[in-house]
């Protein structure tokens, strides 16, 4: 408590714009989520040895049924 007590004595005079603030919180969330999904993707793919069928075959289809 006392730190945050320091820290709001020091900027409570400061301007706050919470449109500005709550686009840079989204974008970063953005950011995270994202690089999260690439992470799963690239895991997955080397998870289930993918080695890239045929867009609409069956086969992707039995592939994703047995590697979950």
């Amino acid at each position: 408590r006392a730190q945050f007590d320091k820290w709001y004595e020091q900027h409570k005079d400061e301007p706050f714009n919470l449109d500005e603030s709550l686009a840079s919180y989204c974008i970063n969330d953005v950011e995270i989520l994202m690089a999260a999904l690439v992470a799963f993707r690239r895991e997955f793919l080397e998870v289930s040895k993918w080695i890239g069928c045929a867009e609409g075959s069956n086969d992707n289809r039995q592939r994703l049924h047995e590697t979950l």
